[in-house]
């Protein structure tokens, strides 16, 4: 349950509670520093799939985003990447290596990401040949505090098999800790061995 007090004219104004869901962990609670989102408050948990009884420990990284009218004293919901939901770069920017780059064993990775596409500070990264050969994976690791909305900067040194092909492909996946496929995510960027 989320909810607001504000002081006004001497006294306290509070308003009705938003129901986030049923024994969730909450993670972070956090207004937003957009100077376009004005009392926006951003609140980070953990929530089951649906049909998980309750007895499955919350894994779905969650995020929703209450705007507090102060007139009012009422919450509404900002709805998020309402347009573009294709554009990945909205979560997840990759600055080593570019695509189409060179790469040889052990690869440096580097990049940020949004932190809902970490779990437990870290999410999965792969290297495939052209054939979809899996050469290699590694957990690429948060520089910083993960549990929030914004971008977190990442790293992974990965060591991948000698490829036999002369192209491949970097993949990196939303950890999803559910497994279930629906909240899986990932943004593929071609390399050259």
């Amino acid at each position: 349950m989320v909810g607001a007090i504000q002081n006004k004219d001497g006294g306290y104004a509070g308003t009705d509670g938003v129901l986030l869901g049923d024994r969730i962990a909450p993670q972070t609670t956090e207004m937003s520093q957009n100077p376009n989102h004005k009392n926006v408050i951003i609140v980070n948990y953990a929530d089951r799939a649906p049909g998980e009884p309750m007895t499955v420990p919350p894994s779905i990284g969650k995020s929703i985003w209450l705007k507090l009218n102060t007139t009012t004293m009422q919450f509404g919901e900002v709805v998020q990447n309402f347009e573009g939901e294709t554009d990945m770069s909205r979560f997840i920017q990759v600055s080593y290596p570019m695509p189409n780059q060179k790469v040889a064993s052990p690869l440096k990775v580097s990049g940020k990401a949004r932190g809902n596409w970490y779990f437990e500070a870290s999410f999965p990264v792969k290297i495939l040949d052209s054939n979809g050969k899996e050469l290699g994976i590694v957990p690429a690791q948060a520089k910083g505090e993960w549990m929030t909305t914004e971008f977190v900067q990442f790293e992974a040194t990965l060591t991948f098999e000698k490829p036999t092909t002369k192209t491949g492909t970097l993949v990196l996946q939303k950890d999803n800790p559910s497994g279930l496929p629906k909240y899986d995510d990932s943004i593929s960027i071609p390399i050259r061995f």
